[in-house]
């Protein structure tokens, strides 16, 4: 996978770094494949990760920002053809991890995998986008949360 990010973002092009270098990490994607059922799919959990791994082997995604028409608005972002549209209003929202989940949940939509509607609902959260997304997350903290170990064991 390759990102080109054309928001002018530290933790978007920090997030979109850690994406192309771990999207298709075995150890995440045996977490995906791992998962007991996904809502909204008739694939199973094999098939998901199977299908996100081939899709991202050669995607080329392009991040773009936006600003949402009300400042109220909760969309943190959306995807449409290969592009993801990040909220420029939310750009603090989120952290580095959250972030990776984020823009992960976004590939998912491109990859074809859907939830229903725009809120987050206990039925959402068992779909690809919010199931993985979540996943990568986690996968990617456990993984800084190791480095940072790792530094510390070099100190002492």
């Amino acid at each position: 996978m390759r990102i080109i990010v054309r928001v002018d973002d530290p933790t978007i092009r920090a997030s979109a770094k850690l994406i192309e270098d771990h999207c298709r990490d075995r150890k995440f994607m045996q977490s995906v494949a791992d998962v007991k059922k996904f809502n909204h799919t008739s694939l199973s959990p094999v098939e998901v990760a199977q299908g996100l791994y081939v899709y991202s082997y050669d995607m080329e995604i392009i991040i773009e920002g936006y600003k949402s028409a009300l400042p109220w608005s909760k969309a943190i972002g959306h995807a449409k053809g290969n592009t993801v549209f990040i909220n420029t209003r939310k750009l603090n929202a989120l952290d580095l991890y959250e972030r990776c989940g984020n823009i992960y949940h976004e590939f998912c939509h491109l990859a074809g995998f859907s939830h229903d509607g725009n809120r987050v609902t206990p039925y959402n959260l068992e779909t690809v986008p919010y199931k993985v997304g979540k996943l990568f997350e986690d996968y990617i903290k456990g993984i800084m949360d190791q480095k940072i170990a790792n530094v510390g064991n070099l100190k002492s």
